[in-house]
């Protein structure tokens, strides 16, 4: 059988083209948490998102979160159209390295006259990717 002789710019073209498609890596879908999840504890793996929605009764919001260590950034938070039971805010946050992490989000506004909205605390437990 004849050697076929392929030229290294034809292996870095082969490789460009199929390497999206060769990939085995799936994204999972965010862990998704509620104000109820405060003070639990979380695994996630370095690449995955957290994505945690947290509902204010009455005025108020919950504030820009604190993270005690970079292993989880905080990537932005939305506010999300009122429903009668309140303003509700999705906070985004992206595992980056190994390592565990307190995350607390506070909770900031006039809310006279009803019970104080706690804040929000989670800790983290980010593990490297299994190859």
């Amino acid at each position: 059988m004849p050697r076929v002789r392929i030229s290294s710019w034809e292996t870095l073209i082969v490789a460009a083209v199929c390497a999206p498609a060769c990939s085995t890596s799936t994204s999972a879908p965010p862990l998704s948490l509620q104000r109820a999840d405060s003070g639990e504890s979380v695994s996630i793996v370095t690449g995955g998102e957290i994505d945690i929605g947290l509902q204010t009764i009455g005025d108020g919001s919950y504030q820009d979160p604190e993270l005690s260590t970079a292993a989880l950034v905080f990537m932005g938070a939305t506010n999300l159209p009122p429903n009668p039971g309140g303003a509700l805010q999705m906070f985004k946050f992206r595992a980056v390295a190994a390592g565990q992490v307190n995350v607390l989000i506070p909770h900031g506004g006039d809310t006279t006259g009803l019970p104080s909205t706690p804040r929000f605390t989670l800790s983290v437990t980010v593990t490297p990717p299994l190859n």
